[in-house]
């Protein structure tokens, strides 16, 4: 099932930043949004033992250009997939320790902790059409609800 969330993941980080593409002058707001889901995807994979972070790296960075922020999605949703085939029996189960971003320590199941990174992309996707919208630019359907990826990727 995670595996299948991290592929709905990439789906939909990829279908709101081809209409982010599509878009003569992008909310910057928007890009920006989508380049925190990314790195705080990077972030969390990371904190699982399954890539480096550069410490002092920006989780939430300004004036993110769309292209690299694209290129970062499509890496970010590879290393997912490959994490996921990777893991071992148990791997769910482990608590990680880690430093928030404001230097606090926590323990967390690694299973809570993909979880939440699966929602943290849907919330902030969903925070896009109003940015838009505000920005007064006619945007197409947001369809990145999960039933629309099981749709287009039936079993």
């Amino acid at each position: 099932m995670l595996s299948r969330l991290f592929e709905f993941d990439r789906w939909a980080n990829l279908r709101v930043l081809d209409i982010l593409g599509g878009v003569a002058r992008p909310p910057a707001k928007s890009v920006e949004r989508m380049a925190h889901v990314v790195r705080a995807g990077e972030l969390w994979l990371s904190r699982l033992g399954a890539g480096e972070w550069e410490e002092g790296r920006a989780v939430f960075p300004k004036d993110a250009a769309l292209s690299r922020v694209r290129a970062d999605a499509e890496l970010l949703g590879a290393r997912w997939a490959q994490f996921c085939r990777s893991m071992h029996e148990g791997a769910l189960d482990e608590v990680i320790g880690y430093t928030s971003t404001d230097g606090s320590a926590f323990t967390t199941r690694a299973l809570d902790i993909m979880l939440h990174v699966s929602h943290h992309g849907t919330y902030h996707r969903g925070q896009i059409p109003l940015d838009m919208k505000s920005a007064g630019i006619e945007t197409p359907p947001f369809a990145t609800d999960y039933i629309f990826f099981v749709r287009e990727h039936a079993l």
